[in-house]
């Protein structure tokens, strides 16, 4: 039953989010970020916690997906983002578990569908540290940032921009 409810919430959100976009990707944002920095214990946590952030990862793929083309306001730009930042922390996990493994999915799906109405946003951050890198001297510097481009919606335009 409670998987019902969840289920139905989700529809909810994906409905709501072709009208209010900016109000819903700013909700998940943030229960994204309340999940990652709940730091609770017991015999449940783990399963619960990654659970958690499957359901959240799912609906924003589906919301993202169904952005209206016309959406790019300024608000919307901001929240990109702080979702950005989010979802890249689940892109370098440690394949530990089979969850992981479905986050990791799931990260990698938004993503893609963020970048598919906001390529700009996520161009940048690549960009960015692809600039710090060429000027870097470090040894084993984090490539995290540049391997997003597995990730995400390239056509040979974008690939031009990106090299």
């Amino acid at each position: 039953h409670a998987r019902q409810i969840v289920e139905q919430n989700k529809e909810c959100l994906i409905q709501i989010s072709k009208f209010k976009f900016s109000l819903v990707i700013s909700g998940l944002t943030k229960i994204l970020q309340r999940v990652n920095e709940s730091r609770t214990h017991g015999p449940d946590y783990v399963k619960n916690y990654y659970e958690s952030l499957l359901i959240v990862l799912d609906t924003l793929e589906k919301c993202l997906s169904g952005q209206p083309k016309d959406t790019t306001r300024f608000d919307e730009a901001m929240n990109v983002k702080l979702l950005l930042r989010e979802i890249c922390q689940f892109i370098d996990l440690p394949n530990e578990n089979p969850m992981v493994n479905q986050l990791k999915a799931l990260a990698s799906k938004d993503l893609f569908a963020l970048s598919l109405n906001n390529f700009n946003a996520v161009f940048s951050r690549i960009s960015s540290r692809l600039q710090e890198l060429s000027s870097s001297n470090e040894e084993n510097p984090d490539l995290s940032d540049i391997e997003l481009i597995q990730h995400i919606n390239v056509d040979t335009i974008r690939l031009i921009k990106l090299l």
